[in-house]
């Protein structure tokens, strides 16, 4: 490989590093989310632990989705029906 060859190449490798330079350089999470939402979410969970506790099926049924899944049953499908044990 002759030195005109070498040099194309390093400019090809620079000329992909310089491309790539303005997409690294951007922020991984521009907007953190506001000390409310932080506090709303951590009422909601609240709530919900509360609620399970007190096998209050009332309010799982208002804060819960009709389509709620819990992630933590293996192999069944446990349903807002049955979680909120109606």
């Amino acid at each position: 490989m002759n030195r005109e060859q070498k040099l194309g190449i390093l400019f090809v490798i620079l000329a992909c590093c310089a491309a790539a330079l303005p997409a690294s350089t951007e922020p991984k999470n521009p907007e953190r989310p506001s000390p409310d939402a932080k506090q709303q979410v951590l009422d909601f969970e609240n709530e919900w632990v509360t609620a399970e506790i007190k096998h209050d099926t009332a309010t799982l049924r208002r804060i819960l989705d009709d389509k709620f899944v819990p992630a933590s049953v293996p192999r069944n499908h446990m349903t807002k029906k049955v979680s909120s044990r109606e």
